[in-house]
């Protein structure tokens, strides 16, 4: 399977997305079985724990400079963020929530992760982190994200693929392969 940040546009805002993402990514994986992870800023967390103990709890990591040195290859940046992990998931801002949620994900044992967003809930500084953040993740593992705003992600997309009368049409390879 072909790694990648593959951007989908829906035209409509509907309960339906996930199901699409998955048939998405079945389709692409030739309709293998997908094992996945999911991220967004709602349901992914447990709201009850805190950022670390979800984090924790996919990795097993002690503390965040295991995580930070398990991660350092792909993501240097990440030691940037400042941010308190020990605060609970229901206490915390969109972009903790996001960020927690899909660092969690790219440790789990799969090829997929996919991806909701909201990037109304984002500043544009966070939004500039997150699409370098799935960028370089999708270099890993191939990454399916939905977005309420899918033009800010076009130019930093793998791919763009969209639905038409029960079809996936992809637009091909919106940047180059590096």
């Amino acid at each position: 399977m072909k790694k990648g940040l593959i951007l989908y546009r829906n035209s409509q805002l509907k309960p339906t997305y996930f199901r699409e993402l998955l048939l998405l990514a079945k389709y692409y994986a030739d309709g293998k079985t997908v094992p996945f992870s999911f991220a967004d800023h709602e349901t992914s967390l447990h709201q009850q724990m805190s950022l670390w103990e979800n984090i924790q709890l996919e990795t097993g990591f002690r503390n965040w400079n295991e995580v930070l040195n398990h991660t350092k290859e792909h993501f240097p940046y990440l030691s940037q963020i400042k941010m308190d992990l020990e605060k609970k998931v229901s206490d915390s801002t969109s972009f903790e929530i996001i960020f927690t949620s899909f660092l969690k994900a790219q440790f789990a044992n799969n090829e997929v992760t996919i991806v909701e967003i909201s990037d109304h809930l984002y500043t544009e500084k966070e939004l500039k982190f997150l699409q370098k953040f799935f960028v370089d993740a999708g270099k890993n593992k191939k990454i399916y994200l939905r977005s309420t705003c899918p033009d800010s992600w076009e130019n930093v997309a793998d791919d763009v693929v969209e639905k038409h009368d029960h079809q996936f049409q992809s637009k091909k390879q919106i940047r180059s392969a590096a």
